[in-house]
C-alpha cells in the first residue's frame, strides 16, 4: 500500500461521496466515483417585489417605458421619475420597451429587490438591401417563427433553436403525446426509452437515465421541468397532453444553462395556451434590426477598474531609483503598521513601478507579521501573491487560514486549490476528502455535490480529468454531468460583510444577475452557514462572441479594505485549459464598475 493509499486509509471509514480508488486499498490508482446524489433545493416561487428606475443613455429618467412579464399581460410602466415596481418571481423575464429605445430582457435569476435599467436610442436602418441581408436571428424573430418551426422550443433562458445548440436536443410535437396512462409521462416514456418514472413518491420523479445501478443513499439528481418558462422542481402531472403544444428533453451539457438545478436534466414543456396568448403580440415580418449609432455605442461602455490613488503614494513618485523608493518604505513604514492598505498599495507600488517582486513580496510578508490572525487581509495577501504566480507563498497563507478556520468550506478548498497549483494533486484530492469526511462525521450539514459545495465537486472533477493518465483512470470513471462548459468565471472574496451583485451579459445582450447578500436562497443559506466566499459561472459554448462582468457592491467602513479576486478559465477541463487571474482591490464603500469582458470565440480575456 502506497502513501496515498495509507493516508486515505487513515482518513476514511468508508467510501464516501469521493470515491477515491477503493480507499480499503483495494486498488492503487485514484478514481471518482461521485454518485450524483439528488439536488434539494426548494423551488423559487416566491414573490418578490422589485422596483428601480428606467433611464436613457444621458441617465436621464424615462417615463411612460412598459416593463411586462415577458408571455403575459401584466406589467407595470414607469413614472415621471423613471421609477416602477412590480411583482416577479425567480426564472421570470422582464421587457422592458419605449418608443424609439432598443428593447431589453432581462433575466431574474436571483432574489433582488433593485433593478435599474438604461436604455439606448434605437436608429433604424431604412435601406431595404440592409433588410434582406443575413444575420442572426433576435428572439423576436424566433417567436414570430415558433408556431410553423417545430425544431423551436421556448424556455426561460429563451427560444432555443435545435438545429444551432451546440448540445443534442430532442423535441417531440404534442400531438405525439397521447391521453393513455396515469398522466403524460406515460407517453412522453415511449419517445425517451431511457426515462425512468419512479411513482413511489407523489407526485412522481423523473430520472433521464436508469438510476438503479447507484445505492439508494446517493441517487442521482432528478430531472425538473421548465413550463411556459416557469420552474418546476416537481412533476406537473396536472397537466394533460390535449394542453401541451411541445416538449423537449435537454441532458448534460444542454442542462448547464440551469444551474446545480438542472444537473438531473431538464423537460421543456409548451402549452398550447401560452403558444396562442403568444401570437397576439407577433408581427410575423422579417424586421430590420436597427443600428445603434456611435454615441450610443460610446455611452454603452461601463465605467472600467480604476484603483484608488492614495496621498501616501505621491512620495514614492517622486523617487528617481527603486533604492530610493525603498529607503523611503523604510523611513515610513512604522507609520502604517495598523495599514493593510498601506502594505498592498506599496508592494503593488515596487511591482508596477520598479518590475521588483522581491521587495513586492517581502512587504507583502511584512503584512503577514502585522496581522497574522486576520483572516480578511491573509486571504488578500494570497490573492496579490497568486496573481504574481507565487502559488507556493500562497499555500502557506491558505494553510494558515485553515488553522483559524477549520471547519470553513472555503479554507479546505483554497488549501486544496493551491497545492493542485503547485504540482501536488494528490495531496489536493486529499484534502477535499478529508473536508467531505468530517461533513458527515461532525456536521448537521450534508454535503451536497451539485448544491453548495458543487465547487468542490468541479474542482475536484476536473483534477481527475487534467490527471487522468498519471492516476491510471479510465474516461467512464469521469463524471460529465459536472463538465458542463469549457469557459469558467471564479469569483473569489476576503471579507465576510462584502456585498456586491454581478450582471453577466451575454453576447446577445441579454443578461442575468446574481447577488451573494440575499441568504433567503436556499443555495445563499447554505453557502453562508458552510463557510464559502466565491461563487462559479459557466459561460454557455453555444453562445460565441463577447461576455461581459460587471460588479456593483457596497460594504460597511473597515480598516480590511475588500478584495476581489476574478479568475477565468477558458477550455476548461480540456488539455489546452489556461486561466488568468486579476485582484481587484475595492477601497470605496461602494461602486459600480466593468470587471472582465472574456472573448470565447477568440478565447482572449480583457480586464
Amino acid at each position: 500500500m502506497g502513501y496515498f493509499d495509507r493516508e486515505l486509509f487513515l482518513v476514511f471509514g468508508k467510501a464516501p461521496f469521493f470515491d477515491l480508488g477503493y480507499i480499503l486499498g483495494l486498488k492503487k490508482t485514484i478514481f471518482l466515483s461521485l454518485a450524483i446524489i439528488s439536488f434539494s433545493l426548494s423551488a423559487q416561487e416566491s414573490t418578490i417585489s422589485l422596483s428601480g428606475t428606467v433611464t436613457d443613455y444621458e441617465n436621464r429618467p424615462l417615463e411612460g417605458v412598459s416593463i411586462t412579464l415577458k408571455g403575459t399581460l401584466e406589467g407595470a410602466q414607469t413614472d415621471k421619475r423613471g421609477f416602477y415596481e412590480i411583482d416577479v418571481k425567480v426564472a421570470d423575464t422582464l421587457v422592458f420597451s419605449h418608443v424609439g429605445m432598443h428593447t431589453k430582457q432581462i433575466a431574474i435569476e436571483d432574489h433582488i429587490d433593485r433593478l435599474n435599467v438604461q436604455l439606448f436610442i434605437n436608429v433604424q436602418e431604412l435601406d431595404e438591401v440592409q433588410v434582406k441581408k443575413r444575420r442572426v436571428k433576435t428572439q423576436k424573430d424566433l417567436l414570430a417563427e415558433y408556431p410553423t418551426n417545430k425544431n423551436l422550443i421556448k424556455t426561460s433562458r429563451g427560444i432555443l433553436d435545435k438545429d444551432r445548440t451546440s448540445f443534442s436536443m430532442r423535441i417531440v410535437d404534442g400531438d405525439q403525446i397521447l391521453p393513455t396512462g396515469n398522466d403524460f409521462l406515460t407517453s412522453l416514456r415511449s419517445h425517451f426509452p431511457n426515462m425512468v418514472v419512479h411513482r413511489d413518491t407523489t407526485p412522481p420523479r423523473v430520472y433521464l437515465w436508469n438510476p438503479g445501478s447507484i445505492n439508494n443513499e446517493s441517487p442521482p439528481p432528478a430531472a425538473i421541468f421548465d413550463v411556459d418558462g416557469i420552474i418546476y422542481e416537481q412533476t406537473p402531472t396536472w397537466l394533460i397532453p390535449s394542453e401541451i403544444d411541445r416538449i423537449a428533453v435537454m441532458k448534460r451539457n444542454g442542462a448547464f444553462k440551469y444551474g446545480p438545478q438542472g444537473a438531473g436534466g431538464v423537460i421543456i414543456i409548451n402549452t398550447k395556451e401560452k403558444t396562442r396568448i403568444d401570437e397576439l403580440d407577433v408581427e410575423r415580418v422579417y424586421n430590420n434590426r436597427g443600428l445603434v449609432d456611435s454615441l450610443t455605442k460610446e455611452s454603452n461602455k461601463p465605467t472600467r477598474y480604476t484603483p484608488k490613488k492614495f496621498d501616501f503614494i505621491e512620495k514614492y513618485e517622486e523617487a528617481k531609483s527603486r533604492q530610493k523608493a525603498w529607503t523611503i518604505f523604510n523611513e515610513d513604514k512604522e507609520n502604517h503598521l495598523d495599514s493593510p492598505v498601506y502594505f498592498f498599495e506599496t508592494s503593488r507600488y515596487f511591482l508596477k513601478r520598479w518590475q521588483d517582486e522581491t521587495n513586492a513580496i517581502a512587504i507583502l510578508e511584512m503584512a503577514k507579521q502585522s496581522f497574522a490572525d486576520n483572516v480578511a487581509v491573509r486571504k488578500a495577501i494570497a490573492y496579490f501573491l497568486e496573481e504574481m504566480g507565487q502559488y507556493g507563498l500562497a499555500l502557506q497563507h491558505y494553510l494558515d487560514i485553515l488553522k483559524l478556520r477549520s471547519s470553513a468550506a472555503q479554507s479546505n478548498r483554497d488549501v486544496a486549490n493551491a497545492q493542485n497549483e503547485v504540482g501536488d494533486y494528490t495531496k489536493a484530492l486529499l484534502r477535499y476528502a478529508r473536508y467531505e469526511k468530517a461533513i458527515v462525521l461532525f456536521d448537521s450539514i450534508a454535503f451536497d455535490p451539485f448544491g453548495a459545495d458543487l465547487l468542490i465537486s468541479v474542482e475536484t472533477n476536473n483534477i481527475l480529468r487534467q490527471r487522468r493518465k498519471e492516476l491510471d483512470i479510465s474516461e467512464n470513471q469521469i463524471n460529465k454531468e459536472l463538465e458542463v462548459a469549457t469557459t469558467r468565471v471564479l469569483l473569489e472574496w476576503n471579507l465576510d460583510d462584502f456585498e456586491f451583485e454581478i450582471q453577466l451579459t451575454d453576447p446577445e445582450d441579454l443578461f442575468v444577475l446574481w447577488n451573494n447578500y440575499d441568504k433567503s436562497t436556499p443555495e445563499m443559506e447554505m453557502a453562508q452557514k458552510k463557510g464559502y466566499s466565491s461563487k462559479q459561472f459557466f459561460l454557455d459554448d453555444s453562445l460565441e462572441g463577447d461576455w461581459k462582468l460587471n460588479l456593483n457592491y457596497r460594504y460597511e467602513e473597515n480598516k480590511v479594505p475588500a478584495v476581489l479576486k476574478v479568475t477565468t478559465f477558458l477550455d476548461y477541463g480540456l488539455p489546452t485549459q489556461k486561466s488568468e487571474s486579476k485582484v481587484f482591490r475595492l477601497y470605496d464603500l461602494q461602486s459600480s464598475f466593468h470587471l472582465a469582458t472574456i472573448d470565447t470565440s477568440g478565447k482572449k480575456i480583457s480586464f
